[in-house]
């Protein structure tokens, strides 16, 4: 079985059910393939569930986005480029972490504190794990998980203002090693690595 170091696990209920899920239909393999995630096994924890799409370095498009996203950032992010959501200057490098995740493969955790309507601000747990594209000529994704880490009983609807960088971020070898942290200077320009 290829190398895996979820150290430390999720600590969100959530989170920690979706990496069982996905280490399930692994097996033997990298990662599984799209098609395989199965919603009935995480019925409770579709609300925690997202599926993004790594199309291009700069364009990773979330294709599904359970409530709890929705509730967290205060709008809907289906549809819309995920990298978009981080300012000018961690947009490149945003880009170029999802692209890795998807290609390397890698998986990936951090906490983002988010900050509600309210002022209140509330550190949330995510989880980033690869999936093998579904057909030849589909683009690779990624299973994304969210939970908050305290509970809360407000929805957030204020859009929020772009993320910050998250100092947990770690990218998490599930077999093919993992690359630097931060984007290359070639990346994202005509003839880079991917």
């Amino acid at each position: 079985m290829p190398t895996l170091n979820f150290a430390p696990r999720p600590v969100s209920k959530p989170c920690g059910a979706i990496l069982d899920h996905w280490l399930e239909l692994r097996g033997e393999r990298l990662r599984p393939r799209r098609p395989e995630i199965d919603p009935a096994a995480l019925m409770p924890f579709l609300p925690n569930i997202g599926i993004f799409e790594v199309v291009a370095p700069d364009v990773t498009i979330c294709r599904l986005a359970g409530t709890a996203f929705h509730r967290s950032l205060g709008f809907e992010l289906t549809g819309r480029n995920v990298s978009e959501l981080y300012g000018p200057s961690l947009y490149r490098a945003a880009g170029y972490r999802f692209h890795m995740m998807a290609t390397h493969p890698c998986a990936a955790m951090f906490d983002l504190i988010l900050r509600f309507s309210s002022g209140a601000e509330n550190p949330h747990e995510i989880m980033l794990l690869p999936l093998e594209p579904g057909a030849p000529s589909a683009s690779p994704a990624l299973l994304v998980g969210i939970a908050p880490l305290r509970a809360v009983e407000w929805e957030n609807t204020a859009v929020l203002p772009q993320l910050d960088a998250s100092p947990s971020f770690r990218f998490i070898d599930i077999g093919a090693g993992v690359p630097a942290s931060w984007p290359p200077d070639d990346f994202g320009t005509a003839g880079a690595a991917g």
